[in-house]
């Protein structure tokens, strides 16, 4: 080989190298969680302790590569710390653990299966505010000192049953002294993307952690029994004898006031509030369609979750975190579907009919109610075409009576329906009329559909959508036009 053909040979293999290292930074997967340098320890050090007090106002207050970093390092502690002496990997954890993956995997999931679909949500591990094992901890205290009446489906189940199993397993959490649980939930708090890292790396935090979900269930049925939400969201102590530093006191007075219900329901959001993680470099739409190919690209979720059939959860819940955020950078092309007149018509219509019903309190109710008051709702248009109509009638002319007909229906009734599939067929089809610059590159409403089948959580695309006031708005409208477009 002369010099020139070695030259050019270097150069080649130094774009290539170039090219991956600029393909890992676009997907934000170049610095996966390496805990091999860690030994084995007993307790977390001092540089840890935002897993010992989750304190908002300082996690906020420092730069996301400061906050990953941080999120790292003590996520390798948590790791390196005592796990299999606390939570061992036994039949009863196994059984539970394993009877929530049959369901998340089966077709039938969200249909058939009794169980509550909020006791799964990875994006809603919280129940009105506390923590999976504050509530636990809080179920047993009540019932060891009879303040709660033992549930009829508890009394049922015996020693050895399904039941009897996720008692214990709830109970170990509630009584784990060594604030493990605790710290991996304020782990998930400071970074969702370093805790479903970890939870690949720690089977049996993972493990704990899926099965734990569950234990929504013990508290469910007496839910106004329960505290509604700590005394301050935005400091959250694993251990509630932590003593806090004068700083934390301080913090501790500025609560942050949620305003608006926009404001309101994003602070309640918790996952995706912290999205700046996998935001750091923005993707390409050529970048998205490979690296989340299950979303934009040509590939179904169906076949995805088939070819990915060994992924675990965890991991399945981080690439759909991952993608989800990156296409809220994509905001323009929102912005660009709500400036049509037709779309914009709608969006108003829907609105005024929301302000004519009864909005839950944002503050008093958990989020997975609000969800199931959003569904419910906007059910109505699925189901009813005409009451689309309606409003859009009502909100452009008022409550006077049309008089001409065409083709059976009244003008405005006509004209309604033309404006109805105008805006769906850009919301939905990303078609607009011919020669139009409004159409997206982007299929927002697809792109959502796919997200949500292949995370198995029936409140992954709700809670994603309560980030961006636009795509909320886009989201309800696709409901709206599932009659029209059938």
């Amino acid at each position: 080989m002369d010099a020139t053909s070695a030259l050019l040979l270097e150069l080649i293999i130094l774009i290539l190298l170039l090219g991956a290292q600029l393909a890992r930074a676009a997907t934000d997967e170049d610095n996966q969680l390496d805990c091999s340098q860690q030994r084995p320890i007993k307790n977390l050090t001092s540089y840890c302790r935002p897993l010992k007090v989750y304190n908002s106002l300082q996690i906020s207050a420092i730069s996301t590569d400061e906050r990953l970093k941080l999120a790292r390092v003590c996520g390798c502690q948590l790791n390196a710390l005592p796990w299999d002496d606390f939570y061992q990997v036994d039949e009863a954890m196994d059984e539970v653990y394993q009877t929530i993956k049959r369901l998340l995997s089966s077709e039938k999931y969200g249909k058939q299966n009794k169980y509550p679909e909020y006791m799964w949500s990875d994006v809603d591990v919280l129940v009105k505010g506390i923590s999976i094992r504050v509530a636990a901890k809080d179920y047993f205290l009540r019932r060891d000192f009879r303040l709660l009446p033992r549930t009829q489906m508890l009394n049922q189940y015996g020693k050895g049953t399904l039941w009897w199993k996720i008692l214990q397993i709830c109970r170990r959490i509630s009584r784990d002294d060594q604030w493990l649980y605790g710290y991996m939930e304020n782990l998930q708090r400071i970074s969702p993307m370093v805790f479903y890292e970890l939870l690949e790396l720690n089977p049996i935090m993972n493990i704990t952690y899926q099965a734990s979900k569950i234990c929504k269930l013990l508290v469910i049925e007496s839910l106004d029994s329960f505290k509604l939400k700590p005394d301050n969201l935005d400091l959250v102590k694993a251990n509630p004898y932590e003593l806090l530093t004068p700083n934390e006191e301080m913090d501790n007075l500025n609560t942050i006031d949620d305003g608006d219900v926009d404001t309101a329901l994003r602070h309640a959001s918790v996952e995706f509030k912290q999205c700046e993680h996998w935001q750091r470099v923005k993707q390409t739409l050529a970048q998205l369609r490979s690296s989340c190919s299950m979303m934009t690209g040509d590939e179904s979720p169906f076949d995805w979750l088939r070819k990915n059939a060994e992924m675990s959860d965890s991991e399945k819940t981080r690439i759909a975190l991952r993608c989800g955020c990156q296409l809220l950078l994509h905001n323009s092309s929102m912005t660009m579907l709500m400036a049509n007149k037709d779309v914009d018509t709608m969006s108003k219509a829907l609105t005024s009919y929301m302000n004519q019903i009864k909005f839950p309190d944002v503050k008093k109710v958990p989020l997975w109610a609000l969800h199931g008051w959003f569904e419910n709702t906007l059910k109505r248009f699925e189901e009813n075409r005409k009451l689309t109509i309606k409003e859009i009638i009502k909100y452009k002319h008022g409550s006077q009576d049309p008089v001409q007909a065409i083709n059976g229906k009244t003008m405005d009734e006509y004209e309604a329906l033309e404006l109805i599939r105008r805006a769906c067929n850009l919301i939905v089809l990303n078609q607009g009329p011919k020669g139009s610059k409004q159409i997206t590159e982007i299929k927002l409403i697809q792109h959502l559909d796919n997200l949500q089948y292949i995370s198995k959580d029936p409140q992954f695309v709700f809670h994603l959508t309560l980030q961006d006031g636009n795509l909320f708005k886009l989201y309800a409208l696709s409901k709206m036009c599932k009659p029209v477009l059938r």
